[in-house]
């Protein structure tokens, strides 16, 4: 599944996380009683699973660890963080194109966004050097949790939110509702964007971590 998402973006087609904690661990799928690829193998510890003597590169550990060493920022641009945590997510590209007729301003925040899980952008020899940074949010654990961007050789956008609760601002308005006007316009933007063809073309990152992280 993941060689296919990374292919896929490879080849042009955006890739969009409206959440958290995606492509976290590897796991595999072996043949049960009741057929192939029917029963789920996840050893939690790389010293655990027989697989690391016959192909190491199938072995259940978390992408990011060995013998694996393939971290999820890589493909998403951010990698998971921890959790719980609960804050607001903090505006610091408002001119960046997902913001488009939001109206939103520097520093911004939209309130409880993040949490219970969240990402952030984490630098590394595998992470794409394009990424941008949209929000940058302080959380008790793990420092920041990033919404961040970036633009593959292919011409591919890869959006991510960086928060679980992205998606509960998406449920209809209403009394007592979560719904939040600007996280929904925002995934708007996304998708429109996404639809059309590689983002990329029409809206190329611009990278800004060390700004952002300094």
């Amino acid at each position: 599944m993941r060689d296919g998402a990374e292919a896929a973006r490879d080849q042009g087609v955006n890739l969009a996380f409206f959440g958290a904690n995606a492509a976290y661990r590897q796991i595999r799928f072996e043949p049960s009683a009741i057929g192939p690829d029917r029963h789920q193998v996840c050893y939690k510890a790389a010293n655990e699973d027989p697989m690391r003597k016959m192909d190491p590169s199938l072995v259940t550990v978390n992408w990011r660890d060995a013998p694996v060493n393939r971290p999820e920022n890589a493909m998403i641009g951010q990698q998971y963080k921890c959790n719980p945590v609960s804050n607001d997510m903090v505006i610091v590209a408002p001119d960046a194109w997902v913001f488009e007729n939001t109206g939103v301003t520097m520093n911004q925040r939209l309130p409880t966004v993040i949490g219970p899980e969240c990402d952030g952008y984490t630098p590394g020899n595998q992470v794409p050097p394009n990424v941008q940074i949209l929000a940058h949010s302080p959380v008790k654990c793990g420092g920041f949790s990033d919404m961040t961007y970036y633009t593959a050789p292919s011409g591919a956008g890869v959006f991510a939110s960086g928060s679980i609760w992205w998606l509960t601002k998406l449920t209809p308005p209403g009394p007592g509702s979560p719904f939040n006007p600007i996280v929904s316009a925002i995934t708007e933007n996304v998708l429109r964007a996404f639809g059309t063809g590689p983002a990329g073309l029409t809206h190329p990152s611009e990278p800004n971590t060390k700004t952002v992280h300094a």
